[in-house]
């Protein structure tokens, strides 16, 4: 029984681990520019942060905006999924329930690349297009 019980503890111990090294996820929510936003991340594992991701989407948004005159839906659900490497990889976007894009970023990507890129500017412009 002693036996067993050790083994137990150590299976335990050995689930904790694991559990304590994975990403975390996180989701955002805020309106900007008349628009309730709602932004997952399923891994918040990126080599600055969040926060330059949250300011490429901010920006990206505001491009949007000033260049139809209003942004195209009034929700938009963003889904940053982490992948291994640099840069701003793809992006896909569905116009239902108001519009959700999916963007592929590299968790190593730079502030530089991310206000380099057009990616996401490009997959929110799809959302005024029938």
């Amino acid at each position: 029984m002693k036996r067993l019980h050790g083994v137990f503890i150590s299976l335990l111990v050995a689930l904790l681990g694991l559990t304590s090294g994975c990403a975390r996820a996180d989701t955002r929510e805020l309106t900007l520019d008349g628009v309730n936003l709602r932004i997952d991340f399923g891994d918040t594992k990126f080599q600055g942060g969040t926060e330059p991701l949250m300011t490429w989407i901010k920006r990206s948004l505001g491009i949007v905006s000033a260049y139809y005159g209003q942004f195209p839906t009034n929700t938009l659900r963003i889904k940053v999924i982490a992948e291994d490497g640099g840069g701003v990889r793809s992006g896909k976007t569905w116009g239902s329930g108001g519009g959700f894009i999916r963007v592929q970023v590299g968790r190593d990507v730079t502030e530089a690349q991310l206000v380099d890129d057009w990616v996401l500017v490009h997959e929110m412009t799809h959302l005024a297009l029938p």
